[in-house]
């Protein structure tokens, strides 16, 4: 998930540098500070705008989701972003974080591929992605053929598995019964 997360990272902080947008980005975990300054710093320097990056648009507040919550929503208060892009691993924080950018009247954009929060996400934000359209958006910003190559054969996978499901409810409601006994093998 930090690896697809990194990705709309990298896409965000370019697309700030070359309009000259500001970026801010909170996260939990402290020892993905140093992997987003980077990320950040990288998506300047490909714009051209080495210059205009500063290490204050990474922060960290705390591990405990509580009071990062409130960090950033009391950020969210104070700054009325224009947009709010929360990408990641959300457990119910999603929920206050969706909110607190919704709350300052910021477009939304919500992402994750744990199915127990997207209902939260599809209910504020206003563009969501989910389940697998998180980690396809993550390997077609970064254009990486190693992941593209991923997707796509997931989808073939379950193209054949769909495939042999329709096939297999025609054959038995045909009164074929050889597929059965192939799968109670």
């Amino acid at each position: 998930i930090a690896g697809a997360s990194m990705s709309f990272l990298g896409q965000t902080s370019r697309l700030t540098a070359r309009y000259g947008a500001d970026i801010c980005f909170f996260l939990g975990p402290i020892n993905l500070v140093p992997v987003a300054q980077d990320v950040i710093r990288t998506g300047y320097a490909q714009e051209g705008m080495d210059d205009a990056y500063k290490s204050t648009m990474v922060r960290w507040v705390s591990d405990s989701q509580l009071v990062y919550c409130a960090a950033f929503m009391g950020a969210c208060e104070r700054e009325k972003p224009a947009a709010h892009i929360m990408m990641g691993g959300f457990w119910f924080e999603s929920i206050l974080l969706a909110e607190g950018g919704k709350a300052v009247g910021a477009l939304t954009v919500g992402g994750t591929p744990r199915q127990g929060q997207i209902h939260f996400l599809v209910a504020i934000c206003d563009y969501v992605l989910v389940g697998e359209e998180y980690y396809a958006a993550a390997a077609k910003i970064t254009n990486d053929p190693d992941d593209i190559a991923s997707i796509w054969g997931e989808d073939i996978y379950k193209m054949i598995l769909l495939f042999l499901l329709l096939a297999g409810s025609v054959l038995q409601a045909l009164k074929i019964d050889w597929i059965k006994g192939i799968l109670t093998l």
